[in-house]
């Protein structure tokens, strides 16, 4: 079950994706990150490496933290949570 923070995520990732700001895979792997999943796991499904699906993280987050509108969010849950991420401790149920 996804916490508050982790529905907005969400919701601010698929705005994003409806708005052209990253692009429908790299919508997916940042939902698939925020349910839990490891980069390997992530990467199977894409049948890429492990490499290429942090590429894929780090470059959409990258775009996010850049656009306008992320700007006038909660930022800071944004980078706590992308932190998480990359510590292993967002293991979301």
């Amino acid at each position: 079950m996804f916490n508050q923070t982790q529905v907005f995520l969400t919701n601010f990732i698929h705005n994003a994706f409806l708005s052209e700001k990253i692009t429908r895979r790299e919508c997916k792997v940042l939902i698939k990150r925020l349910a839990g999943k490891t980069l390997k796991d992530v990467g199977q499904d894409f049948g890429v490496g492990q490499g290429r699906i942090r590429q894929l993280e780090a470059n959409a987050i990258r775009r996010l933290k850049n656009s306008i509108r992320f700007k006038q969010v909660r930022k800071t849950e944004f980078d706590r949570l992308t932190e998480d991420l990359y510590t292993g401790k967002a293991v979301l149920i």
